[in-house]
């Protein structure tokens, strides 16, 4: 099975001495030995943006003399000029893949919130490609008043997007709709405009993703999001779950406990995706290789609850 993680540059506002001495390079480190892609996400509220993260893993991967596909998030909304200038970047950095993401699939807990990037997946397609039928109205408008920037000469990068294989979304007042039909359609528009594979949300019921393949014609890979389970993130992105699962995480009373028993769920769906012979999950670590790897089940989930920083692979606060 393949395995990538999402990373998130550091929020710059820690509220601890021992949270401050954690390194992009620590994290980093702990993740190498199991990953073949690095997603470095990309929000306008850090201080650090993606490509200059983006660039410090890099350094520390070869300085390490190792290999590593290293995924850049396009989330803010930029300039196409400003948009390009950070493509081209990432393409002389050698950066493996770019993933275009306008409008979480999930996005608040809003009925009618369903923007997906369509645009900035087209034009960075077309800047690999050099195809104009990928190019979105907007740009080709541009393209006919000769205000487009031209592709780029030989780009190798991946181009990636996003996906919710839940056929529910959960709105603010409780309610459920169904976003199954929506997101097929969408993730078959991705695939025309350029992408090469997709990363989803988290699921919770392997079933889910099943469905989802069965129900499309998607000829391009699925990358099946894992997010570890807590009550915050759950109700934050409207995530349908298990009720048995909801109510052992609502049983927990504190949020040691939570983690312990969110990481053991969510170490189950994994298995799970396992025996079902699913190729590559994404894991949404929240900044925490703890729970990548709890999750995975490379580190006992008991035996290290207590441990609060990490400083190199494998070690242990007691």
């Amino acid at each position: 099975m393949k395995i990538s993680v999402e990373v998130e540059p550091p929020h710059g506002i820690f509220t601890s001495e021992k949270q401050s001495n954690k390194t992009i390079e620590d994290e980093i480190n702990e993740y190498l030995p199991y990953v073949e892609l690095i997603s470095v996400t990309n929000r306008p509220v850090f201080g650090l943006s993606a490509i200059t993260m983006a660039k410090r893993i890099q350094k520390h991967i070869l300085m390490l003399n190792k290999t590593m596909r290293i995924s850049l998030h396009l989330t803010t909304r930029l300039s196409h000029f400003d948009t390009f200038r950070t493509i081209l970047d990432a393409e002389r950095m050698g950066l493996s893949d770019l993933l275009p993401v306008l409008g979480d699939p999930r996005g608040p807990k809003d009925e009618n919130y369903f923007d997906n990037g369509f645009d900035i997946l087209g034009f960075t397609a077309y800047l690999k490609t050099g195809k104009t039928n990928q190019l979105s109205e907007k740009y080709q408008l541009l393209l006919q008043q000769g205000k487009l920037v031209p592709p780029i000469d030989n780009a190798k990068y991946k181009v990636g997007s996003v996906i919710d294989l839940n056929p529910v979304k959960v709105l603010k007042n409780g309610k459920k709709i169904n976003i199954r039909e929506k997101q097929i359609q969408f993730a078959k528009k991705k695939e025309e405009l350029g992408a090469e594979y997709l990363i989803s949300q988290a699921i919770y019921d392997p079933q889910y993703y099943l469905d989802f393949i069965s129900e499309s014609d998607i000829n391009i890979p699925i990358a099946v999001g894992i997010l570890p389970a807590r009550n915050r993130l759950i109700d934050l992105f409207g995530i349908p779950i298990n009720p048995l699962y909801k109510t052992q995480l609502r049983s927990q009373f504190t949020s040691k406990e939570e983690k312990i028993m969110g990481n053991k769920i969510t170490m189950e769906v994994v298995n799970q995706l396992k025996d079902e012979g699913v190729k590559w999950i994404h894991i949404y670590s929240i900044s925490d290789p703890l729970n990548f790897k709890q999750i995975l089940g490379i580190e006992d989930i008991i035996q290290s609850q207590d441990r609060t920083n990490y400083q190199g692979i494998n070690q242990i606060q007691d």
